[in-house]
């Protein structure tokens, strides 16, 4: 006897990052384990949640937990593992990051060091990041978990842009080295 089962996607889960908003590789386990007939796929940055009808309906699974599988990412991360629930078709989680540092090198024309200046780091809305100078010419900012505000976002110095940028997400310390022609 042919015996036919049909496949219905249940959910879709967005796996991505909280400053770039682009997919991160997840391994996804659901939490508790459901009733046969219900399966997932994981694939970059998006989980699928399959049921396949064989028989009578069963309890649908409420919880998937959610791990970065890339090491270099996972580390850079807040929380790299997490548990969404279940409870709409299309379910979209932002890895946050880990607080890391931007580093601002301002140098003159000449490649003497830029020093006394007001160096921030500004967002597309928000409040600006100071950076403070280190040592003659070197502008750093404390650990800060950079959102989507940040990607990309200005140097600004006193009040003017000096140049847009983005933060390595995969470092804790973002270093850029700029001439200063403000």
């Amino acid at each position: 006897m042919n015996e036919t089962a049909t496949q219905t996607l249940r959910h879709e889960v967005r796996a991505l990052h909280g400053t770039t908003g682009g997919p991160l590789p997840v391994r996804a386990a659901f939490v508790p384990r459901p009733p046969h007939g219900w399966s997932l796929r994981a694939g970059p940055g998006l989980v699928v949640v399959v049921e396949t009808a064989h028989g009578p309906a069963t309890t649908p699974p409420s919880r998937l937990r959610l791990e970065v599988s890339d090491p270099r990412l996972a580390v850079r991360l807040a929380a790299p593992a997490t548990e969404v629930d279940l409870d709409q078709p299309v379910v979209t989680h932002f890895f946050a990051p880990a607080p890391s540092t931007l580093e601002v090198g301002l140098l003159t024309a000449t490649g003497d060091p830029s020093t006394g200046r007001t160096v921030v780091a500004h967002p597309s809305v928000g409040q600006d990041v100071p950076l403070t100078e280190e040592v003659p010419g070197v502008y750093r900012s404390a650990p800060v978990a950079w959102t989507a505000e940040f990607h990309p976002f200005e140097i600004r110095v006193g009040s003017l842009l000096l140049r847009r940028a983005f933060i390595d997400v995969t470092r804790p310390a973002t270093r850029i080295r700029l001439i200063d022609t403000t």
